[in-house]
């Protein structure tokens, strides 16, 4: 067998596919860039919208658990799990009701979010090195390692700007990882053609 004959022709699925899948990723890339700027613009904007829409998603759960409840057929079951459902509806009403003291609260779950990323992208880095994007993967972990101690630091005074700047800087920061990568994919795919 040719070595020909094992390697994908420019035409081939495999290239179509990986090159759509760059494609895809670079259009991420873009879109998480710009909502980034765009958080980081106006961070209690930011903020307040994802208080909202936070709120607006465990409202939501707490509804589907509470129909789950009545749809039950263990009374013990459908109790526990009616309660819970309640207990979730409300906890988004209050936060949808009051979403700068929800920011407050996000802050801290953020800093520990930012944290818990920092430390997985820095791991991450150095099992894919020597890839292309290994450094950028590295200082995607550290950024957001600091960012989580910055948070950290500072709360609960952050609480009103915290969330939507440092979240718009960590998009911002993963747009271009992810931007990297899909360049670093294509390359990869154009060097098989």
């Amino acid at each position: 067998m040719n070595s020909s004959s094992s390697t994908p022709s420019a035409t081939s699925p495999f290239n179509s596919i990986a090159g759509a899948a760059a494609g895809r990723v670079r259009s991420l890339a873009i879109v998480m860039i710009v909502f980034g700027i765009l958080a980081m613009l106006a961070p209690l904007v930011a903020g307040i919208a994802i208080a909202y829409l936070v709120g607006a998603l465990v409202l939501v759960a707490g509804a589907i658990r509470c129909g789950l409840a009545l749809s039950s057929g263990s009374f013990g079951y459908s109790a526990i799990l009616l309660l819970v459902g309640v207990v979730m509806a409300i906890g988004g009403i209050a936060i949808i009701l009051h979403p700068l003291l929800a920011l407050e609260f996000l802050t801290l779950l953020l800093a520990i979010y930012f944290g818990a990323v920092g430390i997985a992208s820095i791991v991450a880095a150095f099992r894919i090195r020597p890839d292309p994007a290994w450094g950028l993967e590295l200082l995607n972990g550290v950024v957001s390692l600091i960012l989580g101690l910055l948070i950290w630091s500072q709360w609960p005074v952050s609480g009103t700007w915290a969330v939507g700047l440092l979240l718009g800087i960590h998009l911002l920061f993963t747009g271009v990882e992810l931007l990297a990568l899909s360049s670093a994919a294509s390359r990869g795919v154009a060097a098989r053609a």
